[in-house]
């Protein structure tokens, strides 16, 4: 068991020039900058020794809108159908109040990134 933190940013619907800029800079990246887009750590370089509870391995997928290389990491029966899935589209107004509205209570206890739970 190893304490840390694994995260996935799915970027969907992405414009022309996004995925164009992308495909022509990518290859030309060091292996060092590959490797810092692929992992972040917040206290040290993974390298320098052993994973802490700050340590986080991030992943970027640029998805466009391949909803079909989107669903081999996030199964369609949890995505709205403008997303490729099963279940009715997303309230925004109605979500943003939620989140608003309930700030509070959804970050109590959950600390920030540099003061990991207990």
């Amino acid at each position: 068991f190893f304490p840390i933190r694994n995260a996935e940013l799915h970027v969907v619907n992405t414009s022309v020039l996004l995925n164009a800029t992308v495909t022509i800079v990518y290859p030309f990246l060091s292996s060092e900058t590959k490797q810092n887009a692929m992992t972040q750590n917040t206290s040290r370089v993974c390298k320098s020794g052993p994973l802490t509870t700050l340590d986080i391995i991030a992943e970027i997928h640029f998805h466009g809108s391949n909803w079909s290389l989107l669903h081999k990491y996030i199964g369609p029966e949890i995505l709205p159908k403008e997303y490729g899935g099963h279940l009715s589209d997303l309230d925004y107004s109605r979500l943003n109040d939620y989140l608003y509205n309930n700030e509070q209570t959804l970050t109590d206890g959950a600390g920030s990134i540099n003061q990991p739970k207990v």
